[in-house]
């Protein structure tokens, strides 16, 4: 009987198609949306070609606009996460606490930040820490050289003498296991922005959806980036007082102060982000954070924010990625390369003398980082440079003895090279970090 109502039954009626997920983009928003953050009708978030988000500029962004408002609820960090208390008591702190709080979140499907991490790469972001050995073989002769190494060897003992102890500690590990506890710790190392005294390092959902363009860090008005907007509004407080405190209004002194604005630069290196507290409510820059154009953005154009004025390396290294003629990029020169080449030129007894005079300095010291060539842009003038450090070693350690002789210090060495060498500006911490 079963055979013949199988036969009489007709073809198998065809299982309803699954729903597509949402877009990243979609899924973000949601999220966003369900947080109380707030995007300004100019501002959209959506979906990158190659996966993830990006923001573009709905319609034209005036300088100083108003673009987002985050809620610092929604932040990810340690001081909102459910192992505040217990990282307190084992003393785990910094970024490593950060990992394990976004790691523990990651691993729970149904994370109050579930929607936010679906966004982020799976398995971490696409640093050198997760390439193939033929992909890393790429970097050789480069600074970034053996960098995923250490790295990895860093993230390995994190795990191993601090993360998962403390988990398991707890009890359970919460189902992190070492390579999710990478992929967090790759997220951390690219997307986390200082916030506060009370946050710390935190996870900033759609802060970190804005892509890195080259700019010079660099804003007007007195403004020191990032922390100093939050340091700014605490000083216009004013003294301490018994008097209870006025509720915020558009007009009294606890409205947020302008937004910081990028000077005028017709080199494309222009600021386009900044992010400040709002001045309202409870603590240090109040209880959300700013999003703001330090600098005019066209209609359909993508708002890019800057993660520092750093070389192709160190990009490479902590996001993944290079940009094509980047103003920032710099060859740096061993020490050892240049005393070899002065030995070859000289005689390795002549090259040891001029080494000595540069003893009281660091510029011989391997990894000190003094000498290098600049792309040029930005900090530097157009076009190369040879940086300070380099130059005054050079003019040194390949000078003819009738001058050498006529050096009474390196002082007098360096007498020249000061006065031709380009000055660099000394920056503060970088608006939005990621």
């Amino acid at each position: 009987m079963c055979g013949n109502e199988a036969q009489n039954a007709g073809p198998p009626a065809a299982e309803p198609a699954a729903m597509p997920l949402p877009s990243a983009a979609a899924r973000l928003a949601a999220w966003l949306a369900a947080q109380g953050v707030t995007i300004e009708p100019c501002m959209a978030v959506v979906d990158a070609p190659g996966g993830g988000v990006r923001v573009v500029a709905a319609a034209d962004v005036a300088a100083g606009g108003r673009l987002a408002r985050v809620p610092k609820s929604a932040l990810l960090s340690v001081a909102n996460s459910r192992l505040a208390e217990a990282l307190e008591d084992a003393r785990i702190g910094g970024g490593l606490a950060l990992v394990l709080a976004v790691a523990v979140e990651a691993a729970d499907p149904d994370s109050r930040w579930g929607g936010y991490i679906s966004t982020l790469p799976p398995r971490g972001e696409h640093v050198p820490l997760f390439w193939a050995p033929g992909v890393l073989g790429m970097l050789a002769g480069t600074e970034a050289e053996g960098r995923a190494a250490a790295d990895a060897a860093a993230v390995d003992a994190d795990w191993e003498e601090t993360a998962a102890p403390f988990l398991e500690s707890l009890g359970t590990r919460h189902g992190v296991t070492l390579p999710l506890f990478k992929a967090a710790a790759s997220w951390v190392a690219s997307r986390a922005f200082g916030v506060d005294e009370e946050h710390g390092q935190a996870l900033v959902p759609l802060a970190d959806a804005f892509d890195h363009k080259a700019s010079v860090v660099d804003v007007e008005g007195g403004y020191e980036l990032e922390q100093a907007c939050l340091e700014e509004e605490e000083e216009e407080s004013g003294s301490e007082s018994d008097e209870p405190s006025a509720p915020p209004s558009p007009t009294s002194s606890s409205s947020p102060p302008p937004a910081p604005l990028a000077p005028p630069r017709d080199d494309g290196l222009a600021l386009q982000l900044v992010m400040c507290g709002d001045g309202r409510g409870d603590g240090a820059g109040g209880d959300a954070l700013v999003l703001s154009a330090a600098s005019a953005v066209g209609q359909g154009k993508e708002i890019f924010n800057t993660y520092g004025e750093l070389a192709n390396a160190g990009l490479v290294c902590k996001y993944g990625f290079a940009l094509p003629g980047n103003p920032f990029d710099a060859v740096r020169l061993r020490p050892q390369s240049l005393r070899c080449a002065a030995a070859a030129a000289l005689g390795p007894r002549a090259e040891r003398r001029r080494a000595r005079l540069l003893a009281d300095t660091d510029l011989l010291d391997e990894g000190a980082g003094g000498l290098e060539v600049t792309a040029g842009g930005g900090a530097w003038a157009a076009g190369p440079a040879v940086g300070g450090g380099l130059r005054l070693a050079l003019r040194v350690l390949f000078a003819a003895d009738a001058e050498l002789d006529g050096w009474a210090s390196l002082a007098d060495a360096a007498a020249p090279v000061s006065a031709h060498s380009p000055q660099r500006r000394l920056l503060g911490p970088v608006p939005l970090r990621r």
